[in-house]
C-alpha cells in the first residue's frame, strides 16, 4: 500500500512541476495542501519525497511584480549587486569580499624527509685492529661513537674522527653507511662532501713568512704483549718487572679512558718501557679472543682475584705480586699513574 501511494505522489509531483511553470502560486498552494492531506495518512514519506522531488527539479524562472525576470537561484548576480561576502562601498563600487568568504588556500607541499640512517646494531671490534685510512694508519682501533657521515675511534696515539667515505667498503658495509644519509648529517654540519669538517685556518699575509711548526715527539719503543709466559721469560732476562693491564676494551669507559690518556702517551710509555714488560689482558664483550688466551686471561684474572677493570697489577719475574691500582679517575693523566706505581718498582 505505501509503494502505491509513493508512486501516486510522484506522478502528481511530475504533474505538478508542469504546471508550477505555467501558475507558480497557485501550484505552491495546492502542493502544500496536497503534502498535508498524504503526511496525515503516512507519516515520513512526504518528507523523502519532498526531498527527491526539491534536490531534481530546478527552480523556473521566477518574474517580479513588474512582470521582469529575476535570477534563478545559483546563476551569476547581475551587475551592481554586491557578491555574497562582500559590501558596496560609498560610490556603488562592490568591494572585494573578506578573508572569510574566501575559498580556503589550498594545502602547502611538505618537506621530503631527510634520508634515514640506522646505526649498526652492534659495534664491531677485533683485537689490535689496524686501520689504513687517507688521514693515516691507526692501530688498536676501538670504535666509540658511529654516526652517519663519521666514526670517532680510539686508537694506540689517542682519539680521531673518520670520515665514512674514507673507510674501506667492507667497513663501511659493517656501520651501515649510506652516502644519501651520510651527506644529510653532513649538511647539517655545513659540509655537502658527507665528511668530516675541517676547522678553517687563519691565513697569513703574504709578506710573513710561514711559522715554524715543532716536530713531533717520536713515539717511544713500547714493549707490550698478550703472553703472559712470554713476559715472564723477558722479565728475567732485562731484570724489569712485569705490569699486568686487566682491561675491558670495547665496553669499559674508564679502560677506554685510562688508554687514551695515560697508556697511549709518550710520558707514560717512556716509564712503562724503562722499567716493566706490559701485558695486556683483555675482556671483551663485542670481539672473541682465542681459546688459548681467553683461557689464559681468565685464569690469571682468578689468580690475582681481578674482578673489576681497569686494573695494573705490578709483579716481579717470580710472579709476586708487588702491588696494584684499581680504576682510573679520568682526566689524572700519565703522571698521577706513574706516581702511583713508583713505590711498586723500587
Amino acid at each position: 500500500m505505501k509503494w502505491v501511494i509513493l508512486l501516486l505522489v510522484l506522478a502528481v509531483a511530475g504533474i505538478g512541476v508542469y504546471a508550477y511553470k505555467n501558475n507558480p502560486t497557485g501550484c505552491a498552494k495546492l502542493g502544500a495542501d496536497l503534502a498535508a492531506d498524504v503526511k496525515a495518512d503516512v507519516p515520513g514519506i512526504v518528507d523523502d519525497v519532498t526531498t527527491i522531488f526539491t534536490s531534481n527539479t530546478a527552480a523556473p524562472d521566477a518574474t517580479n511584480s513588474k512582470g521582469a525576470k529575476l535570477p534563478a537561484k545559483g546563476s551569476t548576480a547581475p551587475a551592481g549587486a554586491t557578491p555574497k561576502g562582500a559590501t558596496n562601498s560609498t560610490d556603488g563600487t562592490p568591494t572585494a569580499p573578506s578573508a572569510g568568504a574566501s575559498d580556503a588556500s589550498p594545502a602547502t607541499a611538505s618537506t621530503p624527509a631527510p634520508p634515514s640512517w640506522t646505526p649498526p646494531a652492534k659495534i664491531p671490534a677485533q683485537p689490535n685492529w689496524t686501520w689504513s685510512t687517507p688521514q693515516g694508519t691507526f692501530t688498536w682501533v676501538h670504535i666509540l661513537k658511529v654516526e652517519a657521515d663519521r666514526v670517532t675511534i680510539l686508537h694506540m696515539q689517542g682519539q680521531a674522527v673518520i670520515p665514512m667515505s674514507d673507510l674501506p667498503p667492507d667497513l663501511q658495509k659493517r656501520l651501515n653507511y649510506d652516502p644519501s644519509a651520510a651527506m644529510a648529517a653532513a649538511a647539517a654540519r655545513g659540509n655537502s662532501r658527507g665528511t668530516a669538517v675541517a676547522q678553517p685556518q687563519e691565513a697569513q699575509p703574504a709578506a710573513t713568512p710561514p711559522p715554524v711548526v715543532a716536530q713531533a715527539t717520536p713515539t717511544p719503543t713500547f714493549t707490550e704483549t698478550t703472553n703472559y709466559q712470554d713476559a715472564l721469560v723477558e722479565a728475567r732476562r732485562t731484570k724489569k718487572k712485569v705490569l699486568l693491564h686487566f682491561t675491558g676494551s670495547d665496553w669499559c669507559y674508564y679502560c677506554k679512558m685510562l688508554e687514551q690518556e695515560v697508556m697511549s702517551r709518550s710520558e707514560f710509555r717512556q716509564y712503562a718501557e724503562a722499567n716493566y714488560i706490559t701485558v695486556t689482558l683483555d675482556f671483551p664483550h663485542d670481539f672473541p679472543l682465542s681459546s688459548d688466551l681467553k683461557q689464559q686471561n681468565d685464569a690469571l684474572a682468578q689468580k690475582f682475584g681481578v674482578h673489576g677493570y681497569p686494573t695494573l697489577l705490578v709483579l716481579d719475574s717470580d710472579e709476586k705480586e708487588l702491588g696494584r691500582i684499581s680504576g682510573y679517575n679520568p682526566g689524572s693523566g700519565p703522571s698521577s699513574v706513574i706516581d702511583s706505581l713508583k713505590p711498586f718498582t723500587q
